[in-house]
């Protein structure tokens, strides 16, 4: 979710981004268990589907992460 969070547009998430420490299987896990808890908001355009998170989300998780990092 932090990744999702830092993301200033919808990202296309049909491939894992190359950077997360997870398998393709496991990060499609993920992303069905947010879907299915309607944390994450699904942005069609031009035929093609993105992510976001939900606002409220996005900034429960940006402000925790800035939590941590003080």
């Amino acid at each position: 979710m932090q990744w999702l969070a830092t993301q200033e547009a919808a990202v296309d998430i049909a491939r894992k981004p190359t950077d997360l420490p997870f398998s393709d299987s496991d990060f499609l896990k993920a992303v069905q268990s947010l879907n299915k808890r309607c944390l994450i908001a699904k942005v069609t355009d031009n035929k093609a589907s993105r992510f976001t998170l939900q606002s409220a989300i996005e900034e429960y998780v940006k402000n925790q992460s800035h939590s941590y990092q003080v």
